[in-house]
């Protein structure tokens, strides 16, 4: 009998071949490089089972009556076949940019070292500044999937220039994949604005249902409580893995805040960057009420069952403002501020 092995962990050629000289790979720890190993393509393909009685040399029959079971290869084409190994492409790399310049310029594809927002480099940006301007209704992906346009980040830069929820998702995304990973180590995470407003937005329907618990928040709210929103699949529950949660929110048409909720304490910080805009906690109260009323039903939903009967009742959330963060005097700047 003969048997062909597809894979061999060793290929040790006889001594009638080798003609008595040392071969790199006629050794027992020599062994085939795995599949998406670079020398992969160098690696003999496996041999079919027809026409093989035609290549079995003398050594090969010696072997075959003392029982031994070796691997052959043929160098004949006809008898290869041939089999797609599946290798990383090599031809597409790094953040795609349409102007080579940029991606010179800063390098995406590297992956930043963990820092706070770094001091800006003013001659750097007047030259990022200068190659956007040449065309500002060029488009292009960025590299966490968001069409925009050169025109998008010269808006998003500009001093006292209104940003859009479309600006402040880009900014979410953007911490996200500089800081998501070390700030879930810490149990917290980001949440997109969209979240927090498909909260409000559904909760004077929520309020008519007659099953709360089985209400449906809709994918967005689902998505960011359970840790399987696109593109940031994390797996990380709240109150589960996640303790701390960070949101941007508009309070009405015209002023963006930041807001840290506490899971744990049941307590929503507000970083307002102009606080007399807001002054008094009527005011406050009237931007806030929906959320901090639906967050403990949103959490009963989508979190593991509790001992209490009824934890969405009996565990409401509060609100505080501090007030030694930054004050922003410029208006038009409270999103990237917030």
């Amino acid at each position: 009998m003969l048997t062909v092995w597809s894979h061999p962990e060793s290929y040790v050629l006889p001594p009638e071949e080798q003609g008595g000289k040392a071969s790199p790979t006629n050794s027992e720890d020599y062994k085939t490089p795995p599949e998406d190993d670079p020398m992969t393509e160098c690696r003999t393909p496996d041999v079919g089972n027809s026409k093989l009685s035609r290549y079995l040399t003398r050594s090969l029959k010696k072997a075959e009556l003392e029982g031994k079971c070796i691997p052959i290869s043929s160098t004949k084409k006809d008898d290869l076949q041939t089999k797609r190994i599946p290798r990383r492409s090599t031809k597409i790399g790094g953040v795609y940019t349409p102007d080579k310049r940029l991606k010179k310029l800063f390098q995406s594809c590297k992956k930043p070292k963990y820092t706070p927002l770094a001091d800006l480099e003013k001659a750097q940006f007047q030259e990022f500044q200068s190659i956007l301007r040449e065309k500002p209704a060029q488009e292009f992906e960025i590299v966490i999937g968001i069409h925009v346009s050169n025109k998008f980040f010269l808006s998003l830069a500009r001093p006292t220039n209104w940003v859009s929820t479309e600006h402040i998702s880009v900014l979410i995304s953007m911490l996200v994949r500089r800081h998501g990973r070390n700030y879930l180590s810490r149990r917290c995470r980001f949440v997109d604005y969209f979240s927090i407003a498909g909260i409000i937005s559904k909760f004077a329907e929520f309020e008519k249902a007659s099953d709360k618990l089985g209400f449906n928040w809709g994918g967005l709210v689902s998505f960011s409580f359970t840790g399987k929103t696109p593109r940031r699949n994390d797996k990380k529950v709240l109150l589960v893995d996640v303790d701390r949660v960070y949101a941007p929110m508009m309070w009405g048409k015209d002023h963006w805040v930041g807001l840290v909720i506490n899971l744990t304490c049941r307590q929503v910080e507000i970083l307002d960057c102009n606080i007399p805009l807001n002054e008094s906690d009527n005011e406050v109260n009237k931007h806030m009420a929906y959320l901090l009323r639906a967050l403990p039903h949103v959490l009963a939903a989508f979190s593991p069952p509790s001992d209490s009967s009824h934890p969405e009742e009996d565990q409401a959330f509060s609100w505080v403002r501090p007030d030694n963060i930054y004050f922003n005097e410029r208006s038009g700047d409270c999103g990237p501020c917030a």
